[in-house]
């Protein structure tokens, strides 16, 4: 079987498989925005041009937005003072409300070099506080990147919310990558009735072929050097 012909199966696998997933899926990043019926959701903005979005042409899954730290720091709090992060808004629309379930994405190193880790926080409180945070150990180009996922069950009957993925790496300018952001929840009309989502949910299986063809994919064709910094 030549390479195009192996592509297009594993990517027929993963759109098939996709197709019996779960409802919930209210906002997802990958890092494009895709909305679900009744919300509205900004695209991935940032401070201090410390994150960028770069295409992986051999990474783990498609298009990564990627925080390179201004500073070396080696603890969430650090992370957070150094204030590199990127963001993204989710509202309702009209007289709309929603609660909130999970965020989950996954996350890798751009090179052998630790810790690097992630911080959360919400504007609910004005950004005071984690809700949650984590060290991320998977590599560039690995199979299986860190899969995270958020417990966010405490948010309910809002209207709008801004979240920011704090980074931080060893090394100044050192990468740390992050796709497939999705927030799960459940939208309800200005009546109270629940509003069923849209977006189709991918799968464990279909994220797994993904990541196979990435790694085909890599075999054939240099992946963009910005995702890495080969320390």
């Amino acid at each position: 079987m030549n390479i195009k012909m192996l592509k297009a199966a594993v990517a027929g696998l993963a759109l098939s498989v996709s197709g019996f997933a779960n409802a919930g899926l209210i906002v997802g990043y990958a890092p494009n925005v895709e909305v679900t019926t009744g919300m509205d959701a900004t695209g991935i903005t940032w401070v201090d041009s410390n994150a960028e979005i770069y295409e992986s042409s051999g990474g783990s899954f498609g298009d990564a937005i990627t925080l390179r730290p201004s500073v070396a720091v080696a603890t969430f709090s650090d992370a957070v003072a150094a204030n590199d992060f990127f963001q993204f808004s989710i509202s309702a629309q009209l007289s709309n409300s929603f609660d909130l379930e999970t965020f989950s994405f996954h996350a890798y190193n751009g090179g052998a070099s630790t810790p690097r880790g992630w911080v959360l926080r919400s504007s609910v409180d004005s950004f005071a506080s984690d809700i949650d945070s984590s060290f991320i150990t998977a590599p560039y180009d690995t199979i299986a990147p860190d899969l995270f996922s958020v417990d966010l069950s405490s948010f309910t009957s809002l209207t709008s919310i801004d979240f920011r993925v704090y980074a931080f790496a060893p090394t100044a300018g050192y990468a740390v990558n992050f796709g497939n952001l999705q927030i799960r929840g459940t939208v309800f009309d200005e009546l109270g009735n629940e509003i069923q989502t849209q977006i189709p949910e991918p799968s464990t299986l279909a994220i797994f072929t993904l990541g196979i063809m990435g790694l085909v994919s890599r075999r054939f064709k240099k992946p963009s050097i910005a995702l890495f910094d080969n320390a």
